[in-house]
């Protein structure tokens, strides 16, 4: 008998089923802990583990490479086309910008406006607005010089 090692995703399915079985518990209880939509899934995932065991929560595709995956030929040719750009050395040399628009709080969408050092990939300034404004890009750069003004050259 081969040991079966499961990741935390396929341990959980596991470990809800095996309870599920022993105790001849709650299906819909099972079914809302691990998220699934019917109590069909659920009776599939028993008659799995009482045909197969821990075995039968491995997925099915793990160690594959994915069809749809690019060879290793082709994702050479595209590095190649496109070489990545190198990060910079120092602190402050390239500051990277932008704002995005989510639901960051709640049901209203609101737009993050954040700078980055290219450097360190360090958040270096962040503030929130109801829309990607000026004023948003003022405020980061305010504080920006506020907080890194002797670090970094304009």
């Amino acid at each position: 008998m081969r040991k079966v090692v499961l990741t935390l995703k396929e341990n959980q399915k596991y470990q809800v089923i095996k309870k599920l079985v022993a105790t001849d518990g709650n299906k819909e209880r099972a079914r809302i802990k691990l998220g699934l939509k019917s109590i069909r899934q659920i009776n599939r995932l028993i008659a799995g583990y009482k045909e197969y065991g821990k075995e039968f929560f491995v997925h099915g595709n793990r160690g594959r490479k994915p069809a749809h995956a690019l060879s290793d030929e082709q994702k050479n040719q595209i590095e190649d086309a496109h070489p990545r750009q190198p990060r910079c050395f120092y602190f402050g040399e390239e500051v990277q910008i932008d704002a995005s628009e989510h639901l960051w709080f709640g049901n209203v969408k609101t737009f993050l406006h954040a700078t980055i050092d290219d450097s360190t990939g360090q958040v270096i300034a962040a503030y929130f607005d109801n829309q990607e404004t000026l004023n948003g890009y003022y405020n980061i750069f305010y504080q920006i010089l506020t907080k890194y003004r002797h670090t970094i050259s304009f």
